[in-house]
């Protein structure tokens, strides 16, 4: 399974490339990054980052707090494999949403300049579902993925900043 995930990961990253390449990464320049249970503990040089529960309401979920620039990020991109690199980055600004623990759209953040064009590329939301399926069947558990999200009531500002995009 993992020579599968690693492959649909690596087609996101490529189907992201061309909004990522246009506005340079801003996403990496700046803010923070959640990290589930499960990819903690493969983040290199993590003892050099922040981490928090900013909100104090994300379970097991924590957030790395990034500063200025990730400290990932190069002028050539990210510089951690592929394989290393979280599903809050490999996503971004696209969040999965739930019904009865099966994902059924995505919520896509309009912080992204490409949000748009992102919502409109089937593709690109296909394999994003098949990632987070992987992701829900072995790594995260539906409990973790909905601390995560937390609900529109205690996210009310960062929900009214995207766009609901439903899945036939």
């Amino acid at each position: 399974m993992l020579k599968k995930e690693t492959a649909i990961k690596k087609e996101i990253v490529n189907l992201f490339g061309k909004y990522c390449s246009k506005c340079e990464g801003a996403c990496c320049k700046g803010g923070v990054f959640s990290v589930f249970p499960f990819e903690r503990r493969n983040i290199p040089n993590q003892n050099n980052i922040p981490i928090s529960d900013k909100s104090g309401k994300r379970g097991n979920v924590k957030d790395l707090v990034m500063g200025k620039n990730c400290p990932f990020l190069t002028e050539k991109g990210c510089k951690l494999k592929i394989e290393l690199r979280t599903m809050d980055c490999l996503t971004y600004p696209v969040y999965p949403i739930l019904k009865e623990n099966k994902i059924n759209g995505f919520l896509i953040h309009k912080s992204c300049p490409f949000y748009k064009e992102i919502s409109k590329n089937k593709n690109l939301l296909r394999l994003l579902k098949k990632l987070w399926e992987i992701q829900l069947e072995q790594k995260i558990s539906v409990k973790e993925l909905q601390e995560w999200l937390g609900d529109d009531n205690y996210w009310k500002d960062w929900y009214s900043q995207t766009i609901k995009v439903m899945l036939k």
